[in-house]
């Protein structure tokens, strides 16, 4: 193995592996520099002729000969400008196919260098920022390797290829040319607090990448609650019985919906147990209904909501969930008066026939996290980050908000 260069021309293309050592199910090299595409086409041969373009990700093979045999591999473009290229290249994560591109690139006259000196080189300061996209970058690459889809990947990519502090740099130079304009300024001043506050939104969602949803089911004894987690997760997780009482204990059981990892609770019924199991079961789906990212509330046509234990449980907490209710049984309803069918109106399901479970499913994600906005913008990943773009949200006026948008270093952020 050839070893890090680390006195080198600063124009030079360079290279490097930024997975760690050892194993893994995927390994990511990068190149980048003035040659980075020019080494890139040597070795990397796609069935599609068509540039290569950003934000595009191509399939294809690594081979430094023309042979049609060779190491598969995925091309992610991220960057190309007057500072050179910049690609990563995702290939098997045995020690083997990484060290064979970075060979390979090496033999083409590209330098390999430590991981810490390519991390960075996506970022533009201005002023002295340069300290704080170094700590984003930082953080941002602390929380990569435990996500577990790619969307939420895909999120934490965006920070480390600049969103959040590009959108800060942006802010302070629309707040620097309009500072001479008193009522471009005032109206700028709003805009850009609004976005923040967007921003602090979308950090409800960005502070727990790395762990799953919690949504739990509750709800009376016997409305199918069972029934309907399996409905979700598609496969047969809970035991079900026309019988309340079935379920005696709390039964996770985890699944991805539309990219977002979710795990589903399902819970005893919520009633005055007449024995101990049963008391016990209850007891541990109001503490799982405490925890809950957000409450399935789950009935069926004549039968009360969850009642008093419930309530007792919301009332405890200092954060109330966002609640679906959901009407389970919905082929019961033609026995039902209208007066008996609660208001708002709740998702309507028959369980084992999948009916209303992909309303369902679009509910619960619209309640998790439809506070992101698109991709390539700002999300806070912790709450050092949310805080402080909390505090730039409650700037009190133009000059304030330019003050904070200055201060991510400021020990009360650090």
């Amino acid at each position: 193995m050839n070893e890090i260069t680390t006195n080198r021309n600063q124009s030079s293309t360079r290279c490097c592996k930024l997975t760690g050592a050892g194993r893994s199910a995927i390994a990511v090299v990068m190149i980048e520099g003035p040659e980075a595409t020019t080494l890139l086409h040597r070795c990397f041969r796609t069935q599609h002729t068509r540039p290569i373009t950003i934000g595009e990700v191509r399939y294809g093979t690594w081979s430094k000969t023309d042979q049609a045999a060779g190491e598969s591999v995925v091309l992610v473009p991220l960057r190309h400008d007057g500072d050179g290229d910049r690609f990563e290249i995702h290939s098997h994560g045995g020690a083997a196919a990484a060290q064979r591109i970075l060979d390979d690139l090496q033999s083409f006259g590209a330098v390999l260098v430590d991981p810490s000196e390519l991390q960075t080189l996506d970022f533009r300061p201005s002023d002295d920022s340069q300290e704080d996209e170094d700590l984003l970058v930082a953080e941002a690459l602390t929380v990569l390797p435990k996500c577990v889809t790619t969307k939420t990947a895909a999120i934490v990519l965006d920070q480390i290829r600049g969103a959040f502090c590009n959108w800060r740099d942006t802010q302070l130079q629309r707040l620097s040319d309009a500072a001479s304009d008193e009522t471009n300024a005032d109206e700028l001043y709003r805009t850009i607090v609004d976005q923040a506050r967007l921003v602090v939104d979308a950090g409800t969602v960005g502070v727990r990448l790395t762990r799953p949803f919690d949504v739990v089911l509750c709800g009376p004894p016997n409305v199918g609650k069972s029934s309907l987690i399996n409905a979700l997760v598609g496969y047969d997780r809970s035991i079900t019985m026309d019988v309340a009482g079935t379920t005696r204990d709390v039964l996770d059981a985890e699944t991805v919906f539309n990219g977002w990892p979710i795990r589903l609770r399902d819970t005893a019924g919520l009633h005055r147990a007449a024995n101990e199991i049963e008391r016990l079961g209850i007891e541990r789906a109001l503490d799982a209904v405490r925890q809950a990212d957000l409450l399935i509330v789950v009935s069926q046509p004549g039968t009360p909501r969850p009642g008093e234990l419930f309530d007792q449980a919301i009332d405890q907490l200092a954060t109330i969930p966002p609640i679906i209710r959901v009407l389970n049984k919905a082929d019961l309803i033609a026995d039902q008066t209208e007066a008996e069918i609660t208001d708002p109106k709740p998702i309507e399901t028959i369980a084992p026939e999948g009916l209303g479970v992909d309303d369902l499913i679009q509910t619960v994600l619209d309640h998790l996290t439809g506070a992101l906005t698109a991709p390539g913008t700002p999300v806070p990943l912790n709450t050092r980050q949310r805080d402080w773009i909390r505090y730039v949200a409650a700037a009190g006026d133009f000059q304030q908000l330019r003050q904070r948008l200055t201060m991510s270093q400021s020990p009360s952020f650090s």
